[in-house]
């Protein structure tokens, strides 16, 4: 006997944790009217709303496809943006005005979907191998975030880290200084008999 299990397929069309980091944008663009094309024998498109999503740093799970009910509501923030003819831009700090980036790495992050800092704070791991230093790119992200709310618990982190090694750096130097001192005296000649007595 086989068992059936009810399904909410709406849960895949409310907005999760994960939709803050994607790239959505809505659009016009046009879809053929087989039946009308048929009937008129002839080509027949009709202007149609697309959303394009993208995952930043997925360049090749692109969904561009026409937009549905659940799309319009799911995004509604970008669909109204859409609605009034508004660019539509994902919320946060731009990576072009982010100075921990050069120029160059913007472009090539925006090129990868990345638009924001906060997109690429909560950027999963696995496109580490697309973008070079990706790990330690993001952990800046996710510091100049932490910084910005007012928790300066990472800076005060590194300040500790960074008084802990020059610390370090000064009792290194102490003893190199103290085994060169050792060394010349060690390095010296013993004076012979002679030497001992004219002394």
């Amino acid at each position: 006997m086989s068992e059936e299990y009810e399904f909410d397929h709406t849960i895949f069309s409310q907005p999760g944790k994960g939709d803050d980091s994607l790239f959505v944008q809505f659009r016009m663009f046009y879809v053929v009217d087989e039946a009308e094309s048929k009937s008129q024998g002839r080509r027949i498109c009709r202007d149609t709303e697309f959303v394009r999503i993208i995952c930043p740093g997925d360049r090749l799970n692109i969904i561009d496809r026409p937009a549905t009910r659940e799309d319009k509501a799911r995004f509604s923030r970008q669909y109204g943006l859409f609605t009034q003819n508004k660019e539509q831009r994902a919320d946060g700090t731009p990576l072009a005005e982010w100075p921990v980036v050069t120029r160059g790495m913007a472009e090539e992050l925006t090129y990868l979907g990345f638009t924001t800092v906060e997109q690429l704070a909560c950027a999963n791991e696995q496109h580490s191998d697309k973008i070079p230093a990706f790990s330690a790119l993001k952990a800046k992200a996710l510091g100049y975030l932490e910084i910005a709310k007012g928790n300066t618990a990472p800076l005060e982190k590194l300040s500790s880290e960074l008084a802990d090694q020059k610390q370090l750096t000064q009792q290194m130097a102490d003893t190199v200084a103290a085994l060169q001192a050792q060394v010349r005296i060690l390095s010296k000649p013993e004076r012979t008999d002679k030497e001992r007595i004219a002394a």
